[in-house]
């Protein structure tokens, strides 16, 4: 009789362990662009909606707010109070950002580039550096070999990931 009561609770065990270590997996989808789109996009836009903000920077008065893969947010904070958008920097793949004096500095995706905003209404690239970066990983952490650059269309760059 012990026997049976310590099999069945050894079943009741294991079964249950299934139960506790489950896990779900979020599946993401490459954002493609084709290289030379990708490098003719920097430019300045209207004020943009914050949807998925990253680091935030400042210099002086002036707020400058990632938006994770497109680009950066400007914020006039002259009145702490009442903080203004006065602009959007389009900059496809863009997760880290720096400024010095008039000169921002910025990831594109696998790119550095070195942006004059010494008019935030008409930004101008001044420098790429190509491939200095790695690749944009999944943010499941995954970087998926059917997505590597020998695997996908030639001359596109992976600037954002979407879930599936």
């Amino acid at each position: 009789m012990k026997h049976i009561k310590l099999i069945i609770a050894a079943c009741v065990i294991i079964m249950g362990a299934g139960i506790i270590y489950s896990f779900s997996y979020t599946q993401y989808t490459p954002v493609l662009v084709e290289r030379s789109e990708f490098e003719a996009s920097i430019a300045s836009m209207p004020v943009q909606e914050l949807k998925n903000p990253g680091k935030i920077f400042v210099r002086s008065n002036l707020l400058f707010v990632v938006e994770k893969y497109y680009g950066v947010h400007v914020i006039n904070n002259m009145n702490p109070a009442n903080p203004q958008k006065i602009g959007f920097i389009r900059i496809l793949g863009c997760t880290e950002v720096t400024v010095k004096n008039n000169t921002m500095y910025a990831s594109s995706a696998v790119d550095l580039v070195v942006i004059d905003i010494s008019d935030i209404q008409n930004v101008r690239e001044v420098n790429r550096i190509q491939n200095v970066f790695p690749e944009l990983t999944s943010p499941s952490g995954e970087n998926d070999w059917k997505f590597s650059d020998g695997q996908r269309p030639e001359n596109t760059v992976i600037i954002a990931w979407n879930k599936k």
